[in-house]
């Protein structure tokens, strides 16, 4: 939704609009003998006429211009946000997983640089998940099947795939162990180990300390990434409008041609600037503005360029 105040004004808002405008009604009181709503997203179980459902939802589209709702029923099977909902023949409901034709495989990949951990418990989260949406036991086996092989995809290990489609659910339970936060690193390891090493020397200096008694518990924050060096080329060429960042392919490859190397000359920056085609900028510090530098991405090609150079680029006129 954008902002992250979004959902929780949505939430809001949708509450203080079914107070004031659905449960209120008399259709919705004769005939709803079910509702639910996640976000914006909501679920309906309507005993009457279809005719009474399409009245309803017209009333309730009607209210605010801005707010309208888009209505998808069916007697036999409906989908809501990621199960797909079936009425049996004997009247109840057998539940399971949802997947739209676009989407894509975007499990995170096996050699992303993220703490081992993440990458462990994100197969026993999806396998969990599974289990815990599928209610045909046939249709779960398969559901498994699938999700393996998109692991599978992404690198993970055979091993890792099938200890975590074993595993059992743990129960959540409070703690009062302290939490030792920093940034991920791959030695992230070894500076536990030595915690835990030494830790003996807090839990024995002050005993009547219950949390001292207990190991720590080691948390991670995420490290810099790329995108965080990234920055809105908007910042720094304002003049640019949106229709002026495409080019022609023909001159796409003209200018490819020219950049190559690494080290871009002052004149090919300029060219490139006057051209309109940088996209992206990522600045890399090293303290020192002579060693500092910035990678400018043209088309296809990546080009490095000092910060003098840089600055001069992005105060060029349009």
């Amino acid at each position: 939704m954008g902002s992250n105040v979004a959902p929780p004004y949505a939430v809001a808002y949708m509450a203080s609009f079914e107070e004031d405008f659905v449960y209120n009604h008399p259709l919705f009181m004769q005939h709803s003998r079910l509702w639910r709503r996640f976000i914006d997203d909501i679920f309906c179980i309507w005993n009457g006429p279809i005719e009474t459902l399409l009245l309803f939802d017209s009333h309730i589209s009607s209210i605010w211009p801005e707010l309208k709702f888009t209505l998808q029923y069916s007697t036999e099977m409906i989908s809501f946000l990621d199960t797909m909902l079936q009425k049996n023949a004997e009247g109840t409901l057998s539940i399971d997983l949802f997947t739209k034709t676009t989407d894509r495989n975007s499990l995170l990949e096996y050699t992303s640089f993220h703490p081992p951990a993440i990458k462990k418990s994100i197969p026993i989260s999806q396998f969990q998940r599974v289990k815990r949406i599928v209610t045909q036991e046939d249709t779960k086996t398969l559901r498994l099947d699938e999700m393996e092989e998109k692991f599978s995809t992404r690198g993970y290990p055979s091993q890792l795939l099938t200890s975590a489609r074993h595993a059992t659910p743990r129960n959540r339970v409070s703690t009062s162990r302290i939490p030792f936060v920093n940034t991920f690193h791959p030695y992230s390891k070894r500076v536990q180990a030595s915690l835990h090493k030494h830790w003996n020397i807090l839990s024995k200096s002050y005993p009547n300390i219950p949390e001292f008694q207990q190991p720590f518990l080691p948390c991670y924050r995420r490290p810099t990434n790329i995108r965080d060096k990234l920055l809105n080329t908007r910042k720094f060429w304002p003049h640019l409008q949106r229709d002026s960042l495409s080019v022609s392919a023909r001159h796409q490859r003209s200018r490819q041609q020219n950049v190559h190397s690494v080290g871009t000359s002052y004149a090919q920056a300029a060219l490139s600037a006057q051209s309109r085609s940088p996209l992206v900028i990522m600045r890399c510090w090293h303290g020192t503005p002579e060693h500092d530098y910035g990678i400018v991405l043209l088309g296809t090609s990546l080009v490095r360029i000092t910060i003098p150079q840089l600055i001069y680029v992005t105060h060029l006129d349009p």
